[in-house]
């Protein structure tokens, strides 16, 4: 790279970056084809549920013991499009740092908080009191998630006033004590043959419901 390239050696120097070879950054890096940037960071100590932000503003996901770092990603990357405020995840989730999952985020890993290592009931109690709705997400929800955005410009409904989605395992989903601990249950209407969403797909379509739902009319 520095034979094609002898420029970045000069700008390196400066700035206090050292410049190596593509079998140095292929042995670090977990990718096959890496990108040719490699960072050692310290990691931010935020975790628990206690660093959820908590409000009348509040919006966003909890991702409860989903495993795939891909999907935990693109779930971030999907809130910080939506607006969303804050993404949680339970113990068993993936790891919020691991490579994957940092690049699957495409940089909204550093845009919104991100919280791991929350437990639902130690979240409850303080959304409770901050007037924060929990929403579980299941395929046969009680509420519509389209009627919940129009009913939500209206100002009533789940979606009306501070919220966040609850979105399960990617095999699972989620289990009986979490739909039970939930303020509402919602559904994402399916009109083909498909029998359900892929996890980050579906959390997208509830994080810009969210979004839609706070739009001013018109």
């Amino acid at each position: 790279m520095l034979a094609e390239r002898p420029s970045l050696g000069r700008l390196a120097d400066p700035s206090g970056l050292r410049v190596v070879g593509e079998a140095t950054v292929a042995a670090v890096a977990d990718a096959a084809t890496p990108q040719g940037v490699v960072a050692v960071v310290d990691i931010p100590a935020r975790s628990g549920a206690g660093a959820v932000p908590l409000g009348p503003a509040t919006t966003g996901a909890v991702l409860v013991a989903v495993q795939d770092p891909g999907n935990v990603g693109t779930v971030i990357r999907a809130a910080d499009a939506a607006g969303a405020g804050v993404v949680a995840l339970t113990a068993g989730s993936a790891d919020v740092h691991a490579p994957k999952t940092v690049r699957s985020s495409a940089g909204s890993l550093f845009h919104l908080p991100v919280v791991p290592g929350v437990d639902l009931a130690e979240l409850g109690v303080p959304a409770r009191a901050a007037g924060v709705r929990l929403l579980a997400t299941a395929a046969d929800g009680p509420t519509d998630l389209d009627d919940a955005v129009d009913r939500a410009r209206r100002g009533a409904g789940p979606l009306a006033g501070p919220h966040l989605w609850l979105l399960g395992n990617e095999g699972r989903g989620l289990d009986a004590p979490t739909r039970a601990a939930a303020d509402d249950v919602v559904r994402i209407a399916l009109s083909g043959r498909a029998e359900s969403l892929n996890l980050a797909m579906a959390a997208t379509l509830v994080l810009f419901a969210t979004a839609r739902a706070r739009r001013p009319p018109g």
